[in-house]
């Protein structure tokens, strides 16, 4: 597995893989990156899922483009291989998934529905109701003195009597999650002890721990290790600093700077990060790729203040400079990256920064231009950054028409599919009517599922802001009828979650009587319980639960149905 791919992982919502590189799970700020050639991804909020155990490729692997499309066993489109005609044998990375399943919690805010004060299904509180000294309620959450007496503890025990890999970073991550650094607990010392460890992943590991836990003390650890200090090869006990462990010690400053508004703070982070970027070589794009993404992650806030001004604008004039380097010119996967960290930086606000940066991502979208199909998917994922409804800023309207043209004409379909998850994004009137369009109008079983998912996301986004609703139930009647006529589970999958995020529980029927036939259908029956869950079809529970008691050797399967059952409030299952 390759940094970026590890990157990827950090800076979304979670993938559908039982466990995440590096022994744990953790949801980094910001968004995400699809893949590219040599393992390394263009940006946008997407990224593929990682495998519990990823295998190590020896070489590149072969990008996935546009073009001609053949059914794989799933009934999803293989896109094909530029130049001989033949079909690529890995994964298909255009396939709505990959987008959905890291970027997932936004919209299942699972967290929030296990600490909310619902009562669990099928408990005396449910019939009899609450009582005082209510003592069965179950806590998703443990308390600072479960963390001090027992949680931290374990953790410590357990690194002191295991050499094994994934147990080692898994406690790792989870002592940096937790960020309690005292006397008896000095996980940063802990962290420094790992980065000599003999195992490459524990050593990179142990550097992004330091910026997972958010502690200004790691600061100058994490520069020295992301510059190749002397004092950083002093830490890792060798000659140089290997090149992974530098880009994820300088993610792990980006994670810093995100969590802390102190400006000092943010100045040195920030001074630190673009003299790596400028001294890193394309020899090994981990570095660079790494430190754009950090670059992206610092919030330059409270705007009150001409120094943070003057800071966020430095910025800005930095990554617009760094994109048109010439000496990066070749590297598009690198430039690529900076455009999201770009639009991070630039905010959404009607500001001289925004309308700079936003005819930028335009012109790199346009189909005339000779931009690769790196930057062109960068684009019109850091649009939806920046742009709002027409209806809400007409001087938008270019660049939403912009999106909007390139979904009609342009030849990449993933910068196509893009472009409408970020008018959905954006939302308004006019984009849930071109969305509606091109549900009826695309390409069955390729854009539907796209088009149907990202009107799920508008009608998701104007349901919780509170917008306007008038057209949301003929919109939903709309997309149930599109999963009446679809005819593979790919489209039905993508489909059924876009009813959940409409919220349509008229639809919540028809989802229970396809999971009824097609239990058997691992990932179509997981995406009709997060349907249903999205939709808070109470009737789904004991369906889905049954499901789950027939899963244990059916992973995905089992992982899907237990988030739908969390969602649909039952916390027994955080405890199963």
């Amino acid at each position: 597995m390759n940094i970026s791919h590890a990157l990827t992982i950090l800076l979304v919502a979670t993938p559908p893989a039982l466990a995440a590189p590096h022994g744990g799970q953790y949801r980094g700020p910001g968004g995400g990156v699809p893949p590219t050639a040599g393992g390394f991804r263009a940006p946008g909020d997407v990224a593929p899922p990682a495998a519990a155990k990823p295998p190590r490729t020896t070489g590149s692997t072969t990008p996935p483009v546009s073009g001609g499309a053949r059914r794989n066993i799933l009934g999803a489109p293989k896109t094909r291989a530029s130049g001989g005609g033949g079909v690529m044998l890995g994964e298909d990375y255009s396939k709505w998934q990959f987008w959905w399943e890291f970027n997932k919690d936004s919209y299942l805010m699972l967290k929030t529905t296990l600490q909310s004060p619902d009562l669990v299904a099928g408990s005396d509180e449910e019939f009899l109701g609450a009582r005082a000294d209510v003592t069965t309620r179950l806590h998703a959450n443990p308390t600072d003195q479960d963390i001090t007496e027992r949680i931290l503890p374990a953790l410590f025990e357990t690194l002191g009597s295991t050499t094994n890999r994934d147990i080692v970073s898994g406690c790792l991550v989870a002592l940096a999650k937790i960020g309690h650094q005292d006397k008896d607990f000095p996980i940063l010392e802990v962290f420094r002890q790992n980065l000599v460890s003999p195992d490459q992943e524990i050593r990179e590991t142990a550097a992004l721990a330091m910026g997972i836990s958010q502690l200004p003390k790691a600061i100058e650890d994490l520069i020295a290790l992301a510059s190749d200090s002397e004092d950083g090869r002093t830490l890792t006990g060798r000659s140089r600093v290997d090149a992974r462990t530098r880009a994820f010690a300088s993610y792990g400053l980006g994670l810093i700077a995100h969590g802390n508004p102190d400006f000092a703070v943010q100045l040195q982070i920030s001074t630190a990060l673009r003299s790596i970027l400028r001294d890193s070589t394309p020899v090994d794009r981990n570095l660079p790729v790494a430190t754009l993404n950090a670059l992206g992650l610092i919030r330059v806030t409270p705007m009150t203040e001409l120094r943070r001004v003057k800071l966020r604008s430095d910025l800005i004039e930095f990554l617009r400079a760094y994109y048109g380097d010439e000496s990066v010119q070749g590297l598009e996967v690198v430039r690529a990256h900076a455009l999201p960290a770009l639009a991070k930086l630039s905010g959404n606000a009607d500001s001289l920064q925004n309308q700079k940066t936003k005819v930028l991502l335009a012109d790199a979208l346009d189909p005339d231009s000779d931009s690769s199909a790196q930057i062109r998917r960068s684009a019109a994922i850091a649009l939806g950054r920046l742009v709002l409804p027409e209806e809400q800023r007409s001087g938008d309207r270019p660049f939403l028409e912009a999106l909007r043209r390139y979904y009609r004409v342009g030849k990449d379909d993933q910068t196509r599919y893009f472009s409408l998850v970020t008018l959905a994004r954006a939302g308004g009137k006019t984009n849930r009517e071109f969305l509606l369009r091109a549900l009826a109008q695309g390409n069955g079983p390729l854009e539907q599922p796209w088009a149907a998912l990202a009107l799920g996301c508008a009608v998701f986004k104007e349901r919780t802001e509170r917008l306007d609703t008038t057209d949301h139930a003929a919109i939903s009647a709309a997309i149930l009828a599109a999963f009446r006529r679809a005819t593979t589970p790919y489209a039905k999958g993508a489909i059924a979650v876009s009813l959940g995020l409409c919220g349509y529980t008229p639809a919540g029927e028809t989802l229970l009587e396809q999971l009824r036939t097609h239990g058997h259908q691992d990932e179509l029956s997981g995406y009709l319980c997060v349907g249903l869950a999205l939709m808070d079809y109470k009737k789904a529970r004991d369906p889905i639960e049954a499901l789950i008691a027939t899963s244990i050797r059916r992973p995905h399967r089992l992982r899907m149905a237990a988030v739908a059952l969390g969602k649909l409030g039952d916390r027994r299952i955080s405890h199963h």
